[in-house]
């Protein structure tokens, strides 16, 4: 996205020629290199955009500490917002030296910014905000198979202010990832899709 600009995020061949360069050299060699796809909504993607301005080892650490700092002060933000109370330490060390959350910390994955979503559009709904609810929930169009299930059990429950939420931000979203990427960039994650 750098040299090329948004739309060139979901061109395969381009993406060959970037991840080619930072695995190493015994994987470059082999002919059965297969490109990792982008398969996310380009609005979702610039914070990275600006990651791959640092050196790659480096930026690396640096979201992993922010992952885990991150997650570690919202989860302890989401247990006393839930609970009412501040101990619940044995429950926040449980959760962060559980497996999933080392996994997605060592992988670098986005996990942890979709548990936040998830958190917050729990919070919302308990504290009957239905529009804020939508609003965070939005965020999982980051992984849009989360949505599956939830969407449709809305529906069901007719829950018009959560759907009003989700909606109007998945539209900005749309509008933003438009603005990105134009009309050939969506033919291509479409096509990545």
């Amino acid at each position: 996205s750098n040299e090329y600009g948004f739309s060139e995020i979901y061109n395969s061949e381009k993406l060959l020629e970037f991840q080619t360069n930072i695995y190493p050299v015994d994987i470059n060699t082999s002919n059965d290199f297969e490109v990792v796809p982008l398969p996310y909504l380009p609005f979702f993607l610039i914070p990275f955009k600006f990651f791959s301005l640092i050196n790659l080892r480096l930026s690396y650490l640096i979201w992993i500490l922010l992952n885990f700092f991150g997650f570690y002060f919202y989860l302890r933000f989401f247990i006393a917002k839930m609970t009412g109370s501040k101990s619940g330490q044995k429950l926040l060390l449980i959760v962060m030296f559980a497996l999933p959350v080392f996994l997605n910390l060592k992988l670098g994955q986005v996990n942890i910014l979709l548990g936040i979503c998830s958190g917050e559009f729990m919070r919302a709904l308990s504290e009957n905000k239905f529009h804020k609810a939508g609003f965070w929930l939005s965020g999982l169009l980051f992984k849009p198979q989360l949505l599956i299930l939830i969407i449709p059990m809305l529906f069901v429950y007719r829950s018009k202010k959560v759907l009003i939420g989700f909606f109007s931000a998945s539209l900005i979203i749309s509008i933003i990832s438009f603005g990105l990427i134009q009309e050939k960039g969506f033919v291509d994650l479409h096509r990545l899709i």
